[in-house]
């Protein structure tokens, strides 16, 4: 098979987390890593493990490996004075994982072969991995497992938002270019949300498809596609501390419309060539400042009096404008419509439903004399922590021999 960007090779892992770890933590992490995909049942690590650097390092691992997927971020963890054993939780594709590898492992050559095969640009395969995605899965997190793994995305083009994430990350690993998970909260609503990091020419970026997710047919939204930090936190935030400092592998940035004033954006469109052979016209910029309705009027001014309906969609800044032409070639009113970004068109939100899991659960075992229950106190912290993989509450305990 092919490596390097633009070849196939399934299996490939990110190494984003693993960087982030300080020294003393990639060697657990190269543990916990080995002993998941040996598919053995536990794993010993030499240092005790408290519950916050346990979940970290589980949380590292699924996400810079999404292949993974037959493990929850869940587990068993006994603590000694010189060692911790992990014992794995398992979820309902353990059983049948093999033929949901060679299932995925498909559906990917599939992909690539339609798609990717003869690329060596990382955005551009980067970009058809995205438009794969964003337009041909739905947002539904009816089944919680499969819709919180690439297994929803990858054989029922279905999930939530750190299943398409995951899948995302398989995909663009797979054709050699790095990508990964990284979690925070949309900042609208405040709820839990994934989605991923991509590097390109050495560079990370921030890449959301869910935000991007189509409904039906029609143009692709790239809103969310390479933001730097500071374009991210507009709309997200980071439960990491952020490391991608760039905007030149920005979308708007590469095609010539990334704009800081709304007056630099007006001028792009007066001087926009209307061509009439041309059924569809797409203003797709992204403007640094508020720009209220002043966009939307600039376009409907260019086709007063030509039949027309206009189709808007922003947020923060980013602006997809479609208009299309009438068919019966009558002169009609042009018609507006806002819509946010990171929205269906009913006003469903397509990010993460913090009501639709409960966060993972730690069963912990040390040396402490009895039985303690510690439920209250991990509850919240571990809620807060990681709530991608759990399905049944928390449960941490600490038991002496």
């Amino acid at each position: 098979m092919k490596e390097g960007i633009g070849g196939f090779q399934p299996g490939t892992s990110s190494r984003f987390h693993y960087e982030a770890l300080p020294e003393h933590l990639k060697k657990p992490y190269v543990a916990i890593r080995r002993a998941m995909i040996d598919d053995k049942a536990s794993v010993t690590i030499s240092k005790p493990l408290d519950d916050d650097t346990c979940l970290t390092l589980l949380e590292s691992v699924l996400y810079d490996n999404p292949q993974i997927f037959w493990i929850d971020l869940a587990c068993s963890l006994t603590v000694g004075s010189r060692t911790s054993t992990i014992v794995f939780q398992r979820n309902r594709f353990a059983k049948d994982r093999e033929k949901l590898k060679t299932v995925i492992t498909s559906n990917a050559r599939e992909i690539y072969d339609k798609y990717i095969a003869g690329s060596s640009d990382a955005y551009s395969i980067e970009l058809a991995v995205h438009d794969v995605l964003s337009g041909k899965v739905a947002y539904d997190g009816t089944d919680k497992e499969s819709s919180h793994s690439l297994v929803g995305p990858m054989t029922m083009k279905r999930g939530v938002c750190d299943g398409i994430s995951k899948a995302a990350a398989f995909l663009l690993n797979c054709y050699g270019v790095e990508c990964s998970v990284v979690s925070g909260k949309e900042r609208k609503t405040g709820g839990p949300h994934a989605w991923n990091v991509v590097r390109i020419e050495r560079r990370w970026y921030n890449a959301d498809i869910t935000f991007d997710l189509q409904k039906g047919a029609g143009t692709p939204i790239r809103f969310f596609l390479n933001m730097d930090d500071a374009m991210a936190s507009k709309t997200h935030i980071q439960n990491t501390k952020g490391r991608c400092g760039s905007k030149r592998q920005n979308h708007y940035v590469r095609n010539g419309t990334y704009f800081k004033t709304t007056k630099d954006a007006l001028e792009y469109i007066s001087g926009y060539k209307i061509d009439p052979l041309v059924k569809q016209d797409v203003y797709d910029l992204y403007v640094e400042e508020e720009c209220d309705g002043r966009i939307l009027s600039a376009v409907s001014m260019k086709y007063t009096g030509k039949a027309a309906s206009i189709r808007m969609m922003n947020s923060n800044g980013r602006y997809l404008i479609t208009v299309r032409r009438e068919r019966d070639g009558k002169e009609g009113a042009v018609r507006g419509s806002v819509q946010e970004a990171g929205q269906r068109e009913s006003g469903e939100e397509p990010g993460h439903d913090a009501r639709s899991h409960d966060g993972p659960r730690i069963r912990r075992e040390g040396h402490q004399h009895g039985m303690v229950s510690q439920q209250g106190r991990s509850r919240s912290f571990l809620r807060s922590r990681s709530w991608e993989y759990g399905r049944s509450g928390q449960d941490v305990r600490r038991a002496g021999g």
